[in-house]
């Protein structure tokens, strides 16, 4: 696969990611809610170490991710808590100190609370150290040598759940679980940017795999990548490798690139904007937030118009602060 067609095929891939993480948060529907949160993120994580490339020294590797994961978490953080002290508060967490949600700037994990009012940016501070810790698994600078410091990762990972620490700073306890789906993908590079090489048929059979899988299994694993259990982690990879498919089989779509392209704006900056979004179509159709939430159609028109409205703030985010963080 040429390099012009993997950018295509990640774009692809991160835009129906993103599409779903706003879909997962608006929707109320339980078996679409189980659907979505199987994978969602773990995909994200495991489409970032296809993207990881040993090439930097720490110095230059740590400069690089703070300016493209920590700074924009800095800004969402900042730009959102502005919101919700001045316009939600009154009506959401209005009992929680405002003291109390800024701990999260350097604290960075959603345990807590202490990102009540923007909880999805946990995402950043948890992808951040997530890097940190693999760059140094990554210098095993073999495939046996950095599956093994994943296991390690993921056995740290379970052993933090059976006790139930879930307070880390930056979400560290999230990462090492979360360090199974970034290694899984930075190994298996070769074979998933080469999947325009095989043939349809066995693209769409392993296709079916996957959707069997989940359909299967769909609500009998209650769970997330922050409590990733084992059977959580296998139907992980089953959304993971169904969403990877259909983006390499799609390749170009320039609305969905689009929107893949500015995954990380919409990730954190959707949230406040999808409530209120919710809360002005329950107004003007007289309908019930929660009766709209529940309903799959409402909610998968309520989850696009979130994105036709973010339009103009990508533009701005592109135009303005996405050169000094690329």
């Amino acid at each position: 696969m040429t390099n012009s067609n993997r950018i295509h095929f990640l774009d692809v891939a991160k835009g129906l990611g993103i599409y779903l993480v706003v879909l997962g948060h608006v929707t109320h529907s339980k078996w679409l809610w189980y659907y979505i949160w199987q994978f969602h993120m773990p995909l994200f994580f495991f489409i970032s170490g296809l993207l990881y490339f040993p090439k930097y020294s720490f110095k230059d590797f740590l400069i690089k991710k703070t300016k493209s994961l920590y700074i924009p978490y800095v800004f969402f953080f900042l730009i959102t808590f502005a919101y919700w002290v001045l316009f939600e508060r009154a009506h959401r967490g209005s009992g929680i100190p405002i003291t109390y949600e800024l701990i999260g700037l350097p604290y960075g994990t959603y345990e807590g609370g202490h990102l009540y009012f923007n909880g999805v940016l946990w995402f950043l501070p948890c992808l951040f150290v997530t890097e940190i810790v693999f760059y140094f698994i990554a210098k095993w600078n073999d495939k046996i040598g950095i599956m093994a410091g994943i296991l390690c990762s993921f056995a740290i990972g379970q052993l933090l759940l059976l006790k139930r620490i879930d307070f880390l700073p930056f979400g560290l306890h999230t990462a090492f679980n979360a360090i199974l789906f970034y290694g899984i993908g930075y190994l298996s590079k070769s074979t998933l940017l080469n999947l325009k090489d095989n043939s349809k048929i066995s693209q769409v059979l392993c296709l079916l795999g996957c959707l069997s899988i989940q359909l299967l299994f769909l609500g009998k694993y209650v769970s997330n990548i922050k409590v990733c259990t084992i059977p959580y982690g296998f139907l992980a990879f089953a959304g993971i490798g169904f969403y990877l498919i259909i983006s390499n089989l799609l390749n170009k779509n320039r609305v969905i690139e689009y929107y893949g392209r500015s995954s990380l704006v919409i990730l954190g900056l959707h949230a406040p904007i999808m409530r209120a979004v919710v809360y002005i179509v329950a107004l003007t159709t007289h309908t019930g937030a929660e009766v709209l939430r529940q309903n799959v159609l409402f909610s998968v028109i309520l989850s696009i118009i979130v994105l036709l409205i973010m339009i103009p703030i990508i533009e701005l985010w592109n135009r303005t602060i996405r050169p000094m963080v690329a």
